[in-house]
């Protein structure tokens, strides 16, 4: 493989040659979330605590060594590449890393984790975005930055700190892995402004610059990767812009039941020409900075394998990131799935009794439970065979890879 850089506002490999990527998300693996195990959304802290209120902090430690051995594998990697491709983003915990208030609840392997992934990529032909979806602190307030209520990141010099060096870190380890695409410095920050992100962004930037890498790092805007307000002031070649895109929300998430697309939904009506221009301003920003686009995370909740409205909303999302030449990646690869948020590509069927998806209690909320009996038949439902693909989203995604 070859190591990616910007040209121009074009992403090329080392031999100057361009490259789309075009990929998933491996969410739910080094960092859970709770309606991806089918239950409500809490910080993973407290849902590792909860388990540890039933087996105990070290039983709870080893289950999650075991769930991340077997929630992706080297079959994982392999199909995604079978599908045609050739990228993946990998979301992770601090915590794995770094000691923590809840540390006792961790077991801190990240190193061997990333190893591990990167090789398996490496292998395979993929490249991979490494992304630091909860940081010291928390960035936003959020169950998925595993925060306690609150974006303590940004009130706090030592969780800045520890943010920075931890960037370093990782670019000293993983500088001269051309499977890496780069680094995405911080998911879907919320902050009062871009300043304290982007003040941030400058001290991760110079850590991983002076580790002597040269990777493409990835900037996500303010007000969950939305608002890129001032982010064209950074000055290095080698950034790309990462917003997300989960519009309309209503629709796109499945907060209201009732929405259809295309429609009015919220007041506001929702079509083609409605998505093209809330993403013509990524395009304009790239444009502008000479900087690609990497659209970080889209997704749909499919409400019934036979409804066309969400088939439709992600062929025309990704025909638009076509036309703008964005690269992408889904959002997510595997869910046990819930009522609301993108489920996966591969999701579980069923409903065993450790699930009970219909039950007051729900999902993860039953794993100590079920593991002060037996774990082996959760773990061994996380093995990918037990789920089954979505084929009409996939084919969709597909086709946009052909393209």
């Amino acid at each position: 493989m070859n190591p990616l850089q910007n040209r121009r506002g074009q992403i090329i490999d080392g031999h100057g040659k361009p490259v789309r990527l075009r990929g998933v998300n491996l969410g739910n693996w080094l960092l859970v979330e709770g309606y991806l195990l089918a239950g409500p959304n809490e910080p993973e802290h407290r849902i590792r605590a909860c388990m540890a209120e039933v087996v105990g902090a070290s039983q709870t430690r080893a289950f999650y060594r075991k769930y991340q051995d077997a929630y992706i594998q080297a079959s994982d990697l392999r199909r995604i590449r079978r599908w045609g491709f050739n990228f993946v983003r990998i979301p992770f915990n601090y915590r794995l890393f770094l000691p923590s208030p809840q540390g006792r609840l961790y077991a801190r392997d990240g190193w061997k984790r990333l190893d591990w992934v990167i090789k398996q990529c490496s292998r395979l032909g993929l490249y991979c975005l490494l992304d630091l979806h909860a940081a010291p602190g928390a960035q936003n307030a959020d169950w998925h930055s595993d925060s306690p209520g609150k974006p303590g990141l940004w009130d706090s010099p030592k969780d800045q700190e520890e943010t920075t060096a931890l960037w370093g870190k990782i670019a000293r380890r993983y500088r001269d892995e051309p499977a890496v695409a780069g680094y995405d410095l911080l998911n879907e920050p919320v902050a009062s402004s871009t300043v304290p992100v982007m003040r941030l962004y400058r001290r991760c930037l110079e850590a991983i610059r002076e580790a002597g890498d040269h990777h493409l790092v990835f900037l996500e805007g303010t007000r969950w990767s939305d608002d890129f307000e001032g982010l064209d002031e950074m000055d290095d070649p080698q950034l790309v812009y990462s917003p997300h895109f989960y519009k309309p929300a209503a629709f796109v998430l499945h907060l209201d039941p009732d929405a259809a697309y295309p429609g009015e939904i919220e007041g506001k009506y929702w079509n083609k020409q409605t998505l093209r221009g809330e993403l013509e301003r990524f395009h304009r920003l790239g444009q502008k900075s000479s900087r690609p686009v990497l659209i970080g995370e889209f997704g749909v909740h499919r409400r019934c394998p036979c409804c066309h409205a969400e088939t439709r909303w992600v062929k025309e999302a990704l025909g638009l990131f076509e036309s703008f030449e964005f690269h992408w990646t889904y959002w997510v690869y595997k869910a046990l799935d819930g009522p609301c948020f993108p489920n996966g590509l591969l999701q579980l069927p069923g409903n065993p009794s450790w699930l009970r998806r219909e039950g007051a209690k729900c999902g993860w909320q039953n794993f100590g439970r079920v593991l002060a009996r037996s774990g082996r038949e959760i773990l061994s439902a996380m093995d990918s065979r037990h789920f089954r693909e979505d084929p009409i989203v996939l084919e969709e995604l597909q086709r946009a890879v052909r393209s």
